[in-house]
């Protein structure tokens, strides 16, 4: 569960990242707006930590 909770973590902030940073990354993924690629990391991001905790990483 932790390494599925790292591997979301970092998806989520790659993809908040990537979607101002790389244009073309934006044309790859189907041209979506930036609002909407920073709510699917930050999505990402909530699935991530919710398997970090639920694989006891905070206790």
């Amino acid at each position: 569960m932790t390494i599925i909770g790292v591997i979301f973590v970092a998806l989520g902030i790659l993809f908040s990242i990537a979607s101002k940073t790389f244009p073309k990354l934006r044309l790859l993924l189907g041209d979506f707006s930036v609002v909407t690629q920073y709510i699917i990391g930050f999505i990402l991001m909530l699935i991530g930590i919710l398997f970090l905790y639920l694989g006891g990483t905070f206790s």
